[in-house]
């Protein structure tokens, strides 16, 4: 046999027995208890981080619970008026916001102070817009200007 014959059947002799040597065994059974169980089958949890929880939302009020109140009580759950007009005895204040326009009519109240007397809503987007929707727009628009 010549050198190349011979390195032919070495190669070929250790792909064989290379194949035969690599059979693996399974591992022998143990028995686990259901604790051990328990906590083997628990997931690792990746760090997350760590994000603080949003703060809920103050629900807004209904509509109707402006009906009543002060000029004061108004501004501070509205903000100042976009447009304000007086009309003695009575004040029109009106707020816009998205398309959206509230009017109030404040009167002189028993005390003398003006307070809302007739309230109204309107939306020059859309024709058949939810009152308490606009309402809450403004509410909500009041807030984040604070």
């Amino acid at each position: 046999m010549n050198a190349r014959t011979s390195f032919f059947w070495a190669l070929f002799a250790l792909t064989v027995l290379g194949g035969c040597a690599t059979k693996e065994t399974p591992p022998p059974e143990t028995k686990v208890d259901a604790a051990e169980t328990a906590s083997l089958s628990t997931p690792v949890e990746a760090a997350q981080p760590i994000i603080a929880p949003a703060e809920p939302e103050e629900p807004v009020p209904a509509m109707e619970s402006l009906q009543g109140l002060d000029s004061n009580a108004v501004t501070a759950l509205l903000g100042a008026p976009h447009f304000q007009r007086v009309d003695n005895p009575a004040e029109i204040w009106q707020y816009r916001r998205n398309g959206c326009v509230l009017d109030l009519f404040l009167y002189p109240a028993s005390n003398g102070a003006l307070a809302v007397d007739h309230l109204e809503t309107r939306h020059f987007e859309v024709s058949d817009s939810n009152p308490q929707n606009c309402f809450a727009t403004m509410v909500r628009a009041a807030r984040e200007t604070g």
